[in-house]
């Protein structure tokens, strides 16, 4: 068994960091209303759906919209009250501390990505992006098909 003291100087792991972060959040909510101290409770949701379906990952982009519309999708799913894209955004910040921003895309179409994130390779989020793809290629007219097809 590490000493107490010893054990308080190891680095932390991103996810504990984000815990310990929450609960002094929850601490400082204790104060308000009730109906104040449900946003913890939220905000601990989207942390563990965060955990389980991404990871950091050097060299990896991933557009804003998307991982926020996963999170919709979930929310909608487990019929849960999502948090705004403004807290969302803040809870990602708190979970991936090295994550950066970029802005992606041609001049007038560019997107905000996070950059250094990615879908783990075990995440249900994988079989919808498939699925997505899938649902687009399907719906190309057959030229755009063959001609796609031709260039691999």
């Amino acid at each position: 068994m590490v000493p107490l003291q010893t054990e308080l100087t190891l680095p932390l792991p991103p996810y504990r960091l984000a815990v310990e972060r929450l609960e002094m959040f929850e601490c400082s909510l204790s104060r308000w209303s009730p109906e104040h101290r449900g946003l913890s409770v939220a905000s601990a949701a989207v942390l563990q759906w965060l955990l389980d379906n991404y990871e950091t990952a050097e060299g990896v982009s991933l557009p804003r919209c998307s991982l926020y519309n996963h999170y919709l999708r979930h929310c909608q799913e487990q019929k849960l009250d999502p948090v705004n894209a403004a807290s969302f955004g803040k809870l990602i910040r708190s979970v991936f501390m090295g994550l950066r921003t970029r802005r992606l895309g041609t001049r007038g179409n560019s997107k905000y990505h996070y950059y250094g994130i990615r879908v783990k390779p075990d995440s249900p989020l994988n079989r919808l992006q498939e699925d997505t793809q899938y649902m687009a290629m399907r719906q190309q007219p057959v030229h755009q098909k063959q001609r796609s097809a031709l260039h691999r």
